[in-house]
């Protein structure tokens, strides 16, 4: 037995706003990080600019003023702005010598620094990098370069390089923020799932509470009180299908009465004729009488196992057609002529018409022989006595029309909705003494379905007329 694992409609519902939560604050992290990591970048830039700034006035005046007091001096200023800048400050000639230096940091700094990748700021331009400096510094670093100008003219390259640590605080701020935004939308998230759940859990609760009614024979339609449209074509959509499932318990009810009653009327004579011929009620002179009496309901039972067999065949979809080019007429006349015993008992009058000697279609031959011997056998079950029988073929562009009328009934508008369904009958006055059980029609319009063609009733006050089409080949 598999473990239940079905979630309710609140979980479902959560998962989904957790989901959508996080991934909006995901984005919005990655594009706060990314703008916070920029504008710090540009403002460290700017700090670090303006102390190389002042790097090359205080150099340009040693330079200019260069003796041992200012030396002195030069190199305390220099280091308390390395001091300033929690970094390192290195000066160096066009050919990368160095020419002065200061740092916080203890690491040895070289006396010659590669700046071959720095054309540009000897070009009068600053730029800065982060990464690695030269490999000097066992860190990341975040360094500026700035020409250093003497009289106008590029001299050489002030750096000042700090710890590459800037984000730090931004990233920290960052995290905060971004915690305290999911756990605030996650709650304003576990108060909407609760109630969208809530308001959906309960009208969901009454379908199904109305489909286990269905399942004890309880049939009953809900009413849509909801704005919601997916909910009341829902509702819609199970109305429709109660509906159907009740008309088809009912037919199916109906068919097994109908058939329990036409299975027992032949056999009851079956029985009572075979049980007179053995006891010799039935005097010995009469056997072969009775015997073809008990034939022809041993053949009218076989027609209804026949029927119901089909009815499975069709309803499988296991019916496949085999076409062929035949004359619709030449169907008709032989059929018309293996009736001829029940015609001549009603004294019945079949009037043939065409309009052409040969209307020739494109079909399966034995499902349409099905087809016009239901549709005839129909008429001569409910034609009146000494009436007619009117069948008439004609063409219509590449259409062949076929109708068959009987006189002496009618079918009401409303029962015309259902007279193709299976195992319906018409009302029990019409019907209760015929004989069949209600796929006849049935499998007549699945037939002409499969031949993508139609087939429709009319009726008037004494009438019934039967009309289908087929492909004129």
């Amino acid at each position: 037995m598999k473990s239940r694992t079905d979630k309710s409609i609140f979980f479902h519902v959560m998962r989904s706003s957790i989901t959508v939560v996080l991934i909006s604050i995901i984005l919005m992290s990655a594009i706060n990080l990314f703008l916070s990591n920029s504008q710090a970048k540009k403002e460290k830039a700017l700090e670090l600019k303006n102390i190389s700034d002042r790097v090359n006035v205080l150099t340009s005046q040693y330079t200019m003023y260069y003796n041992e007091d200012a030396n002195y001096l030069y190199q305390l200023s220099l280091d308390q702005l390395a001091e300033y800048a929690e970094g390192t400050i290195i000066i160096v000639n066009t050919d990368g010598t160095v020419f002065s230096k200061a740092s916080t940091s203890s690491v040895d700094l070289p006396s010659k620094i590669d700046i071959s990748n720095y054309s540009d700021v000897l070009s009068g331009k600053s730029t800065y990098r982060t990464g690695g400096f030269d490999n000097i510094f066992k860190y990341s670093t975040f360094s500026v370069a700035s020409p250093f100008s003497y009289n106008n003219v590029v001299s050489g390259i002030i750096f000042v390089i700090t710890k590459n640590n800037l984000l730090f605080p931004e990233t920290i701020k960052t995290a905060y923020m971004t915690l305290t935004s999911f756990v605030i939308a996650l709650l304003f998230a576990l108060l909407i799932s609760y109630f969208i759940s809530k308001r959906f859990q309960k009208p969901l609760g009454k379908i199904e509470n109305a489909a286990r009614n269905i399942t004890k024979g309880n049939y009953e339609t809900l009413e849509p009180n909801t704005k919601v449209t997916e909910y009341n074509n829902l509702v819609e959509s199970f109305n429709k299908m109660s509906v159907e499932i009740e008309k088809q318990e009912k037919s199916r009810s109906d068919f097994i009465a109908n058939v329990s009653h036409d299975m027992r009327t032949p056999l009851t004579t079956i029985m009572g004729f075979v049980g007179g011929i053995m006891d010799g009620t039935i005097p010995s002179e009469m056997n072969n009488q009775y015997l073809g009496v008990v034939f022809s309901e041993a053949e009218r039972m076989r027609d209804m196992v026949n029927n119901n067999l089909d009815l499975s065949k069709y309803e499988s979809g296991n019916f496949k057609l085999t076409m062929s080019d035949f004359n619709l007429n030449d169907i008709v006349r032989s059929i018309v002529i293996s009736m001829e015993k029940r015609i001549r008992e009603k004294n019945i009058t079949i009037d043939f018409k065409y309009e052409k000697a040969e209307n020739i279609v494109e079909a399966d031959e034995s499902a349409i022989y099905r087809v016009v011997q239901n549709l005839l056998d129909n008429a001569l079950k409910f034609a009146s006595i000494n009436s007619e029988i009117e069948i008439f073929i004609k063409q219509n562009k590449k259409k062949v029309i076929c109708s068959i009328k009987n006189y002496g009934s009618s079918i009401s508008a409303e029962e015309q909705k259902f007279i193709f369904d299976r195992y319906y009958k018409a009302d029990e006055s019409r019907s209760a003494h015929k004989r069949g059980s209600g796929l006849g029609l049935f499998i007549v319009k699945s037939i002409i379905d499969q031949h993508n063609q139609d087939i429709y009733i009319s009726s008037d006050e004494n009438s019934v007329t039967f009309t289908f089409t087929l492909n004129l080949k």
